[in-house]
């Protein structure tokens, strides 16, 4: 019986925010705030690109690896940034695909280094501004964050 109490407890605690105030909608995964954001991001027709499982591999990979959810929506904004990356290339082809952004560990960290904390932590704001999710939920620390933290941006 205790076992139940204790669900029901956790039940009940997910449905509230910060304050207290009882949550109409579902907190959404971390792969899903990460897909939404790059969706977003990357300007993708939401209706036309699915959450395809390799996608969703690439990015539950990279979090069990100990990348954080910042870390991955910083390498997003990098990569968004990158002129070439987003078609200024010979090709005029873009390589901005999540599958490649988390393909690996050393990818995730290039991309990171293309941009600071802080951008990456703006453009996070203004996601949550525009899609309106704003407050729902764990969101990333770097929203809040006041600097590059732990970010090495030399290059090196």
């Amino acid at each position: 019986m205790e076992t139940s109490q204790r669900k029901e407890k956790e039940k009940k605690e997910k449905n509230l925010n910060l304050k207290g105030e009882k949550v109409t909608c579902q907190v959404k995964s971390s792969p899903d705030r990460i897909f939404e954001f790059w969706v977003w991001c990357m300007q993708k027709n939401p209706k036309v690109t699915k959450f395809a499982p390799e996608r969703r591999r690439k990015i539950q990979a990279r979090l069990r690896q100990g990348y954080t959810l910042e870390n991955i929506i910083q390498a997003i904004c990098g990569c968004s940034g990158s002129a070439w990356h987003m078609g200024d290339n010979s090709d005029c082809t873009k390589y901005d695909d999540l599958t490649l952004i988390c393909r690996n560990g050393s990818k995730l960290e290039r991309f990171m280094g293309m941009t600071t904390t802080e951008a990456a932590s703006e453009t996070y704001r203004r996601f949550e501004k525009e899609t309106g999710i704003e407050g729902e939920g764990d969101f990333p620390k770097l929203v809040h964050s006041a600097g590059n933290e732990g970010v090495d941006e030399s290059g090196a």
